[in-house]
């Protein structure tokens, strides 16, 4: 295994150390850990929360009713990973992947069926 590193560090590549390895599964983990949240979160609270909003907004829902399952599942999971992107100063691999499901998150929260 040095070899491959001695030659890639030659060819002016590097290789992650293990411990930003380690820290980018830990940072896997918890990506899924906070989408896996946003689903429960949609499945048991998600119908209940649209029943509420039609009930006490009335005819003025604004097309929010039908879609309050998917909107509180993505900003759930939007919500967690951010707290889990800012509670650590993650290296570029850790941070790139917790970027790359806080976007997506978002962007589906705001995305019509």
């Amino acid at each position: 295994m040095p070899d491959i590193v001695t030659w890639l560090a030659s060819r002016g590549m590097t290789v992650s150390s293990t411990s930003e390895l380690i820290e980018m599964g830990v940072a896997l983990v918890l990506a899924i850990l906070a989408l896996a949240a946003g689903w429960y979160v949609d499945r048991h609270w998600g119908n209940a929360l649209a029943n509420f909003w039609a009930r006490h907004a009335g005819v003025h829902t604004g097309g929010i009713s039908p879609r309050l399952c998917v909107i509180s599942r993505h900003v759930t999971a939007a919500a967690l990973l951010a707290i889990v992107a800012n509670a650590w100063a993650w290296h570029a691999l850790a941070a790139l992947g917790l970027a790359f499901a806080l976007g997506s998150a978002a962007v589906n929260a705001r995305r019509r069926p």
